[in-house]
């Protein structure tokens, strides 16, 4: 599975390339304030507050094409629900390390849209 897919950014657009340019471009412009808070919510044991945040996560992936993140965040919101303690944490890593990767890759990704 690869970090990103245009093929899949671009038909969640609805076939507008300039679309999907632009929510992935939303995306990583949000992605470091959601990651903060989802850390936060998780450290702090604020279920609802992590759970909300990481569906939100989940949620914005859908229509970018980012599919190792979207992956791991339909893992971590599984984790949570069954209240998985130790599957939270590592998927928790996982998730935040997909942000990472995504950070630095996006802007090379942006531009192959």
């Amino acid at each position: 599975m690869d970090i990103f897919d245009k093929t899949i950014a671009i038909e969640q657009a609805g076939g507008s390339k300039e679309l999907a340019k632009d929510l992935f471009e939303m995306l990583l412009k949000d992605l470091p304030e959601m990651q903060s808070i989802l850390n936060s919510s998780f450290s702090g044991k604020k279920t609802q507050a992590f759970w909300d945040i990481a569906h939100k996560i989940h949620g914005s992936t859908a229509y970018c094409g980012t599919t190792q993140l979207k992956a791991a965040c339909k893992q971590l919101e599984d984790a949570i629900i069954s209240d998985d303690k130790i599957a939270m944490k590592n998927h928790l890593e996982t998730v935040n390390n997909e942000i990472s990767l995504l950070t630095q890759q996006g802007p090379d990704l942006l531009s192959s849209i």
